[in-house]
């Protein structure tokens, strides 16, 4: 016969994306056996750093309390702060005699050292609370962990002060120290909690053997020890992707047994498919993201329904450590997100299909709010690729271009990627997003080994998998500048010019050698060719500019004559 029933009731509404109203009902009863009701409303406020809330609970058959909060994080480092006060006939529970007046508590807590493989963080609280008979309480707790690929090591101190009225004041002082060891599938952990102070002794001590037998099915054998009895227990869960199934069994030393078997679902719905969704995770106390994966083929960044929708992708929840894979729908629904901590999602990319499709965006940045499933859209484009060759004249000789720094710059002149080139000089870029680029070597590389370029490059990467090649460049030195050009008579920067390449033996060889001349200086593909006598090769026309005279320069370094004439019609 069920003699008592718990009720709870948990509710939040977004006014903005800066402040949250959050209410509910409470319903239990006490263990003198009078049930009592409770109406929580709280005002939360974020904060780009920091959530502050303040609220109220009100006891439908008694008093009242009020609470201010506030976390912030500075860094990597977290400052938490409370403060309560509290009616004198308010209470949670009618074994708690000395009813709390107010409570004050902060925190502070983060990383100490941590690299790729140790790390050390800690936590420090400290509070103070008095009741209505006049008890004082100050406590003091210290966190300090280890932690690397294989073990963790963890101890906590906790000092306590009581001050009575009349009385000696009470000190009490302990600790508890914990150990994990991993082992493939299976986790080992130990407890131990002891008292320094009034006396020194072993109060608990467990240990448990944790093992992961497949996908959805776990098991946990522990030991527990304490002042009043020796106990064993064993768990087995059942993990799907909508429920959890827990069958508990345990027995002590004083013949004292209890089994259990429980079952944890939630549901809400999908705001992108408007269906609902059974989940595992409690949706109502933590935050969740249902994403909508497509393949963006006109490239505005907006879902339209002849688009293909990707089935498989995986998004990960990058500091919560879980993942979930969109359905046939396109949808992925990721819950369980730690409520308002900011959380990074990502969809990884090596679970698309096509190995040229890439997310337009890295990553998503959002803060989970609880019960608050967010939604948007992740558009997927198929990547293309720019390649080419840079050479480098020193001394009249041409030479591979060796590790040298190019980047591809955007409408707006910002580096969306950057590379080196190989020892060959071969430079690619890969995954390169549609849109119109400027290729050029890096203006930092150029002033810091005093080279000057011939030109520069744009492309553009269509949606179709685009593989722009034969972006080349040639860098030089001032040495160039030893290579000797003729001018007929004296020109200006700006004056439409010709270039005579000089004489050839014949219609045909002049045809080969600019053919050749082509490939290798591409400034030569935009010029064309002059009607002139004597199979002499001119080409034209074109402004004189520096660049003009560095490309007869180097032609001239080819062994070939480069004259800089000024153009007429007539030619």
């Amino acid at each position: 016969m069920i003699d008592s029933y718990r009720t709870a009731l948990s509710l939040e509404q977004s006014l903005s994306n800066d402040i949250s109203l959050q209410s509910g009902y409470t319903s239990y009863q006490f263990r003198d056996g009078v049930r009592h009701s409770f109406v929580p409303f709280t005002v939360n406020y974020y904060f780009p750093f920091a959530k502050i809330n303040l609220g109220v609970v009100k006891d439908l058959d008694a008093g009242s309390s009020v609470e201010f909060s506030s976390k912030s994080r500075f860094s990597k480092h977290s400052f938490d702060l409370n403060y309560k006060k509290l009616d004198e006939d308010f209470t949670t529970d009618s074994h708690l005699a000395n009813n709390v007046k107010n409570s004050m508590g902060i925190r502070l807590s983060g990383p100490l050292y941590n690299t790729e493989g140790l790390a050390f963080t800690y936590s420090s609280n400290g509070g103070t609370s008095t009741t209505y008979n006049d008890v004082k309480t100050q406590a003091i707790n210290a966190y300090l962990g280890m932690f690397t690929n294989e073990y963790s090591l963890s101890n906590t101190l906790s000092y306590t002060d009581i001050s009575i009225l009349n009385s000696p004041n009470i000190e009490v002082f302990n600790g508890n120290s914990q150990f994990t060891k991993n082992f493939d599938s299976m986790r080992w952990r130990t407890q131990i909690g002891y008292d320094i102070k009034p006396d020194v002794e072993l109060t608990n001590a467990s240990t448990s053997l944790f093992w992961s037998m497949s996908e959805s099915l776990s098991s946990e054998f522990g030991l527990h020890y304490n002042k009043a009895a020796t106990r064993a227990s064993y768990i087995l869960n059942w993990d799907t992707d909508y429920t959890v199934v827990s069958a508990n069994v345990s027995v002590d030393d004083n013949s004292q047994y209890q089994a259990f078997l429980s079952l944890r679902f939630s549901f809400g719905q999908d705001p992108t498919t408007g269906n609902i969704k059974i989940a595992r995770d409690r949706m109502a106390t933590t935050g969740g993201i249902s994403a909508r994966v497509f393949e963006d083929l006109n490239l505005d960044g907006i879902y339209n329904n002849n688009e293909p929708l990707i089935e498989g992708a995986k998004l990960v929840g990058i500091h919560a450590r879980r993942d979930t894979h969109t359905k046939e729908s396109g949808v992925a629904f990721l819950t369980g997100l730690p409520k308002n901590r900011i959380t990074d999602v990502k969809l990884d990319v090596d679970s698309l299909d096509n190995p040229f499709w890439i997310p337009v965006d890295k990553g998503f940045s959002f803060l989970p709010r609880p019960g608050a499933i967010e939604s948007l859209d992740i558009p997927v484009v198929t990547a293309g690729e720019i390649e080419g060759v840079v050479t480098v004249i020193r001394s009249g000789k041409e030479l591979p271009g060796r590790f040298i720094t190019l980047q591809i710059l955007d409408d707006e002149n910002k580096v969306v990627q950057e590379t080196d080139s190989e020892y060959d000089g071969f430079y690619l870029f890969s995954a390169v997003i549609p849109g119109k680029y400027n290729v050029v070597i890096a203006p930092a590389y150029l002033k810091q080994n005093n080279l000057m370029v011939n030109n520069t490059h744009q492309a553009t990467i269509f949606g179709d998998g685009t593989v722009v090649r034969g972006i080349d460049f040639t860098l030089s030195n001032d040495e160039i500048t030893h290579a000797t050009v003729r001018e007929k008579v004296p020109i200006i920067n700006g004056q439409q010019i010709s270039l005579n390449l000089g004489k050839f033996a014949s219609t045909i060889n002049k045809q080969l050698t600019l053919g050749l001349l082509k490939r290798r200086f591409n400034e030569l593909k935009m010029l064309s060719i002059i009607e002139a006598p004597d199979n002499q090769l001119i080409l034209g026309p074109t402004i004189l500019t520096p660049a003009t005279k560095r490309l007869c320069q180097r032609i001239v370094t080819k062994g070939l004559s480069c004259e800089i004439t000024p153009f007429s019609n007539n030619q």
